[in-house]
């Protein structure tokens, strides 16, 4: 909330006019105003009675050419949103994990505006009423500290051209209002401060602040109980026509004060970008209570990928009735087993019968439980240096911690002797495993742990090294490993030793358990990501506004983020956060999720908005005033939105949002199955009608206005029909041939017929394309249109699909998409492969091109063919054909750039299948190497096996 302030005074000769001239000319930062209510100079915490001070801005002013004298006007500002100049808002970033905590941009804003030469080093203050907390600082906030200095946010983000300027911000106010906007902050100045604000922080009689010197707090923080605080900084203004305005914590209100009405949502959403975490597992729930809800999953969601992080941990005694006797590295002879239950809508995760196989899983609509095993006998063995796994996907996941795995997978340990007890531990750790595809199944996404699936198994030193997952009974059975001693496993009942407890758990470190959906996660507009949607919303009236957040830049942890955007820090290591909550309330969830919480409790209702003018010597625009919410009704609290201080009459003109926060508890109810129709911008999925007058968090909003006209059926077809979505306004009235679409969802044809529909599928116009257009373009052009309606960015573009035959002709039953390429192959001819890794070996055929052959042999020489892969469809596998099984690579690079990426490697003659399939990108192309093995080898050509996405 950016202050801007006029001074006027007069000139009365040349002498002044002068001084005006070098003022209003000078470069900007030059001159300053500072306004002060009083004439103490005194060093202290109330700033020396500083009342506003701001840089003058060179550009916007001016004086007449008249006799003297006449009034000039100076105009300063406090710098909030006001850019330097074209190069020096660009910031650097210290690498690809700048992690700084969220008053860092602050600072930044502190130093490029030398605040403090304005203010005098001891007189500059930030004020802070924040109350958002990690997960990871405790079930109570810690006291004396701010919360903004406890979460860290990773300042790549925040860079524009990564590939370009890999650690260049262009303009560091996208990287304030980035940091300010996920975490519901405002910032401003006012009464000699600047504050920074969260609006429900506000709804108390005496909102404390943090007061801080410096944004990054290096010259002190003092806190409510700290000596000189300035009691009465923050509290509240009665308004109170019978007190005078002088009077302490009074003001009065002038007449011709009106009050406005503005209509209460119907729900608030707002999308992380970089966000391919859908589901933040919070640390607080109790999963072994039943099924927890993490949130829901829009049809056609795939690519889910699990991280699960859990500690189960057992005491037992070591003296006295049941004691038990620990072997020698007991530690390295425990099997841990963690039983789970996932599901999605109606459908459960479940292991393939009798597969040995670590994650082979599939989806069911039988009630299932899945089993994790860790430690001796398991692919997670303790072993030198505290890991030993082949697991792959693990591994991956590690390597931003420093690769090594520090934790070891069992672990048992003797506690002090007063206590008589041992305590054992076993982490289960699912980093990054995929998830198999769910299909067309949508909906509610929960999570459970079964303790009665849940155990630990201690065994002598003599385990035999294999491999156990779900079909451990087996294993057991036929190895029978003896226990150690008083930690007998019961044979014949399956039944493992008793502990005095067991507890189970989240872990907190190295990550935090989610899932995530694998996607690309460019910031480039043509390559942005899905990211993860958060909504509120209600039930009620179906024509309330659905509000919408934009875009946020922080915010979901997510494991697999190649830019893991917000961290927590434990004795020197960045670790996840774990969620965020207000105060000490509710669950922890994603930010992005409690913004939207928060948001929709001030606008659950209809919003008051008061406009008027009020005088008071003690009001400042921090500050919430207490007026009645109607006339004669009870006082309410109002917050300062914007307006103008007269200090001649000291009155405030402005208008003031009444703080309605909402007592409604937000409530996540479990749902099977939702219904799929899209709301329209922002979204994705789509959600049921709330039956109660209840706010639901993490749920879809449902189509707005016409919901009960459409069954689920009905929904799935409309939203099949929809080719796109509009990503501008068209306006009644106004003549178009073309509009802009976030993305084409398919191919259109010439003279096809389309419609244009608003988001209630109301309203329609017809289309009828002017030229072919491919999927993945961004406008689609027709013949001359004069729509009779406006239809906002966000609206529909359906097929009319009746008149689909009129523009697609027969063809062929195997179509060619260009000579060489069908749907389902690219063939390369042998002269194709015609690129050589040196320079003095060529290719040549000596069998009228049947096939090629090299002018001669080095080692390891390669021969390189290219190929394009159509757009909308992926490579599964490639075959080369040649006189020799020689060593062949599949690679993929791009035209923009030297950058690529080995896909594959294998013999010629057989079969290369990829590992995962690689999906066509527009302007990436697919290479086949052949290593050379002697100057007489025949290449006949290659085969690429394409399916479309």
């Amino acid at each position: 909330m950016p202050s801007t302030c006029t001074v006027q005074f007069l000139v009365k000769d040349a002498t002044q006019l002068t001084a005006a001239h070098t003022i209003l000319t000078a470069q900007n930062q030059s001159y300053y105003i500072v306004i002060q209510r009083s004439a103490d100079t005194t060093p202290n915490w109330n700033i020396a009675g500083i009342w506003w001070a701001g840089w003058i801005t060179s550009g916007f002013d001016g004086y007449p050419d008249a006799a003297f004298p006449y009034i000039v006007e100076v105009k300063a500002t406090d710098s909030l949103n006001k850019p330097l100049n074209k190069y020096n808002n660009q910031v650097d970033v210290a690498s690809q994990s700048d992690y700084k905590d969220l008053t860092h941009p602050l600072q930044i804003f502190e130093d490029n505006y030398d605040l403090d030469l304005i203010w005098g080093n001891i007189y500059f203050q930030w004020a802070f009423q924040t109350e958002w907390w990690n997960g990871q600082s405790g079930l109570t906030p810690p006291a004396d500290t701010n919360p903004l200095r406890v979460t860290y946010y990773n300042r790549a983000a925040f860079v524009t051209d990564p590939e370009n300027f890999p650690l260049t911000i262009n303009n560091y106010i996208d990287e304030l209002n980035g940091v300010l906007k996920p975490f519901m902050l405002r910032l401003l100045q006012s009464a000699g401060r600047y504050w920074v604000q969260q609006a429900p922080f506000l709804d108390q009689a005496q909102p404390d602040p943090s007061i801080s010197t410096h944004a990054d707090a290096s010259g002190g923080e003092i806190w409510p109980t700290t000596t000189g605080y300035p009691d009465g900084t923050a509290d509240e203004i009665d308004i109170d026509n019978s007190a005078t305005p002088t009077t302490a914590g009074k003001g009065i209100i002038l007449a011709g004060a009106k009050y406005s009405v503005r209509n209460e949502a119907k729900s608030v959403r707002a999308k992380y970008i970089f966000g391919n975490n859908f589901c933040t597992i919070p640390l607080n729930l109790d999963y072994t209570s039943g099924f927890q809800s993490l949130g829901y999953l829009a049809q056609g969601t795939t690519n889910l990928t699990f991280f699960l992080n859990v500690i189960l941990t057992q005491t037992l005694p070591l003296t006295g009735s049941g004691a038990v006797t620990p072997c020698f590295g007991q530690s390295d002879s425990m099997t841990g087993f963690l039983g789970i239950k996932l599901k999605v809508g109606n459908k459960y995760l479940a292991h393939v019968p009798g597969s040995l196989n670590p994650y082979d899983y599939f989806w069911t609509t039988t009630d299932s439980t899945i089993t994790i095993a860790t430690g001796a006998g398991t692919y997670y063995e303790n072993g030198p240096g505290g890991v030993s796994t082949d697991q792959a996907d693990v591994q991956n996941a590690l390597a931003a911690f420093g690769g090594q795995y520090i934790y070891q997978f069992t672990q048992w340990q003797n506690n002090e002797p007063s206590t008589g007890t041992a305590t054992a531990k076993a982490r289960f750790y699912m980093a990054g495993v995929n998830l198999p595809e769910l299909g067309s199944t949508f909906g509610e996404v929960q999570m459970q742990i079964v303790p009665a699936n849940s155990y630990i198994f201690y065994w002598t030193d003599d385990i035999p090294f294999t491999n156990i997952w779900n079909d451990w009974t087996t294993w057991l059975t036929e190895h029978n490993p003896a226990p150690s001693t008083n930690l007998n496993y019961n044979i014949s009942t399956g039944t493992p030793v008793t502990p005095t407890t067991q507890t189970i758990q989240l872990g907190l470190v190295p990550y935090g358990s989610d899932i995530t959906v694998d996607e690309e996660l460019a910031t480039g507009e043509e390559q942005a990501p899905i990211g993860a949607i958060y909504y509120s919303s209600q039930s009620g009236n179906d024509q309330a506004p659905d509000i919408n957040l934009g875009d946020l830049t922080l915010g979901t942890n997510s494991s697999s983020n190649q830019i893991t955007t917000l961290r927590a820090k434990i004795g020197g290591e960045y670790v996840s956060t774990n969620g965020f909550r207000r105060a000490a309330v509710g669950s922890y969830v994603a930010p992005g999720q409690l913004l939207c919480n928060e948001y929709f409790k001030t606008l659950d209702e209809p919003l008051i908005v008061l406009n008027g003018t009020i005088i008071s010597t003690s009001y400042a625009p921090h500050r919430t005033i207490k007026y009645e919410d109607k006339i004669g009704g009870g006082k309410a609290r109002y917050i300062f939105a914007g307006g103008k201080f007269n200090p001649q009459a000291d009155s405030w003109s402005g208008s003031w949002y009444k703080l309605n926060i909402s007592s409604a508890s937000i409530t996540d109810t479990i749902t099977d199955v939702y219904d799929p129709i899209d709301p329209g911008p922002g979204g994705g999925g789509g959600g049921p009608q709330q039956e109660d007058s209840t706010m639901t968090a993490g749920k879809p909003m449902p189509l707005a206005t016409n919901t009960e006209t459409l069954t689920t059926k009905q929904g799935y077809l409309l939203n099949d029909l929809i080719v796109g979505i509009t990503a501008e306004d068209v306006d009644a009235g106004v003549t178009i041939d073309k509009v802009a679409l976030k993305t084409l969802i398919c191919k259109v044809y010439d003279n096809q017929k389309l419609f244009l529909v608003d988001t209630s599928l109301r309203g329609a116009t017809e289309l009828i394309t002017n030229g072919e257009q491919t999927s993945g373009a961004t406008q689609v052009n027709f013949n001359n249109v004069t729509p009779s309606f406006d239809y906002k960015k966000g609206c529909y573009i359906m097929l009319r699909s009746n008149e689909l035959s009129n523009v697609i002709t027969a063809g062929t039953a195997t179509p060619n998409l260009y000579k060489g390429v069908t749907e389902t192959e690219i063939y390369i001819k042998p002269d194709d492969f015609k690129t050589t890794s040196v320079t003095t070996i060529g290719v040549y055929t000596r069998d009228d091109l049947k096939s090629v052959q090299p002018t001669g042999y080095r080692s390891r020489v390669k021969l390189y063919a290219s190929a394009y892969i159509p757009t909308g469809y992926k490579v599964t596998a490639v075959d080369v054909y040649s006189s020799q099984n020689r060593n062949i690579a599949v690679r993929t690079a791009r035209t923009n750039s030297a950058s690529g990426a080995t896909q594959g490697t294998g013999t010629a003659n057989t079969t290369l299948t990829l590992g995962t399939a690689w999906t066509s990108i527009l302007g990436d192309y697919l290479s086949i190497s052949y290593e050379i093995g002697a100057s007489s080898d025949q290449i006949y050509g290659a085969k690429i096996t394409i399916i479309a996405v």
